[in-house]
């Protein structure tokens, strides 16, 4: 059976990840930047601790500041380097190797080796940004989230299949 645009079904679960306006990471072709790499949504570079775990069917929705949600990766493919270009292009893979090796950890050691790999791809049907408004998660009816200590504490958080669907579903209706 063919899935419908917005269908949710395989849905595993999913992450709420903190995202920094002014860094280029997650690309989305909606999201205002100087150089748009790829018309195809995409994550990389950011949280090597958080992509290799990410497999096709989950979810990762990204907050900004005052703990907006602006968007969700619905995720299609956790490709290599070397793969990823097939689908992103050579201006990509010139940005993403220039990007990772200057990237230090928080020792300020060079660590691009280490987020290399790991380019994850979004459904580009069901991926969503939403800018500027996005959705509220500081609003009463996501208070779940707080009082879970989902959000606040933590700037990455597991979230269950259920937590997913019911993100996406108020995202979507703000689209």
């Amino acid at each position: 059976m063919k899935k419908k645009s917005g269908d949710l079904r395989g849905v595993r679960g999913g992450y709420l990840s903190r995202y920094y306006e002014e860094w280029a990471q997650p690309c989305f072709p909606q999201r205002p930047f100087r150089h748009l790499r790829s018309p195809r949504p995409h994550w990389e570079i950011c949280r090597p601790d958080i992509r290799p775990l990410l497999e096709r069917g989950d979810m990762v929705f990204f907050y900004g500041g005052g703990q907006m949600c602006r968007g969700v990766l619905v995720v299609t493919g956790n490709l290599p380097e070397i793969d990823a270009v097939t689908y992103l292009g050579q201006a990509w893979l010139k940005w993403h190797r220039r990007q990772r090796c200057q990237h230090r950890n928080h020792n300020d050691d060079p660590d691009g080796r280490v987020r290399k790999d790991h380019v994850i791809l979004g459904d580009p049907r069901r991926s969503l940004w939403v800018e500027p408004s996005g959705l509220d998660l500081r609003a009463r009816e996501w208070n779940w989230l707080r009082g879970q200590h989902k959000i606040g504490l933590r700037r990455n958080v597991q979230l269950s299949s259920g937590d997913c669907q019911r993100l996406y579903a108020a995202l979507k209706s703000v689209a």
